[in-house]
């Protein structure tokens, strides 16, 4: 990535942080880790996933008004693309009050979900936060999805062998939703 494309790509962090509203102080290390990550599946049908993630760039070059075609991008998605549209999707399809959207709230959940919340600013440890990242792409988590972004109590399934849309249907269904 050129220069151009690695500012556009710091800027383009910076807007989805604000786009979904994240109020956290103190999280920039974290979230710039995040979106310096890669979301790497394993299970086909999570590209999905991926997918989404990655169409937030379109609504960010249109709000930007900026020629998609005119700079380098990343072909993959970052993990915090991923949750970001995950937070969003979940929000749109659930609560069915889109005046009143939080995806900022499932988004954290899924980050304290994955025990991440404890690497603010002050206490940052990016060797961790990438062990943590890589145990949960790479499905090395319990059956319960602890150590995922969903971990549920009674599991109909072993989380590890499901998509993540599945795992969050059963966690939202555990959770009441």
């Amino acid at each position: 990535m050129h220069a151009m494309g690695a500012q556009l790509w710091d800027e383009y962090g910076i807007w989805l942080v604000n786009h979904v509203r994240l109020r956290k102080i103190g999280y920039s290390r974290l979230m710039k880790q995040l979106h310096d990550t890669p979301f790497i599946y394993i299970l086909e049908r999570d590209r999905n996933r991926a997918d989404d993630g990655i169409s937030l760039r379109e609504e960010f070059y249109r709000e930007k008004d900026i020629d998609i075609g005119v700079y380098d991008h990343r072909d993959d998605c970052s993990v915090l693309e991923m949750l970001v549209a995950l937070a969003e999707r979940i929000e749109d399809e659930y609560t069915g009050d889109p005046g009143k959207s939080h995806p900022e709230l499932i988004f954290w959940e899924m980050i304290c979900n994955l025990g991440l919340d404890i690497f603010d600013d002050r206490h940052f440890e990016s060797d961790e936060v990438e062990y943590v990242l890589d145990q949960w792409m790479d499905r090395e988590f319990l059956s319960d999805g602890a150590g995922s972004i969903f971990p549920v109590s009674n599991p109909i399934r072993d989380q590890r062998e499901i998509e993540i849309w599945s795992q969050m249907n059963e966690y939202l269904t555990e959770k009441g939703w």
